[in-house]
């Protein structure tokens, strides 16, 4: 038995491959939500928590958001080069990266 996670909106399916132990579980599951009235939708929401902290984990790395030490870093060459942050750097450790290299090279141009 397979177990799929769903997206119709991206037109996407992803096959989970749990171990036995874990396809057990969550057939067991299953079938209680099956058989007693509410189970679902406290499952769903249960499921939906868990998830929601596990993806930022398992993404990418470039997909996650920059790192302490980037921001940290890019605010203080934007400080240093009298420029703003570029919005779109908030939101990728890769586009932070690449400001960050811009940026490093920019200063050091300013400062021979």
């Amino acid at each position: 038995m397979n177990f799929y996670l769903v997206c119709p909106e991206l037109e996407f399916t992803l096959e989970l491959p749990f171990s036995p132990l874990g396809r057990e579980q969550v057939v067991r599951q299953v079938r209680r939500m099956q058989e007693e009235e509410g189970q679902a939708r406290s499952f769903e929401y249960r499921l939906a928590e868990e998830l929601s902290k596990l993806i930022p984990q398992l993404t990418d790395w470039d997909i996650k958001p920059p790192t302490g030490a980037q921001m940290a870093y890019a605010t203080s060459l934007c400080a240093q080069l009298g420029i703003p942050l570029p919005a779109a750097t908030r939101r990728s450790r890769a586009l932070m990266q690449t400001f960050l290299a811009e940026a490093k090279a920019l200063a050091g141009e300013r400062s021979q």
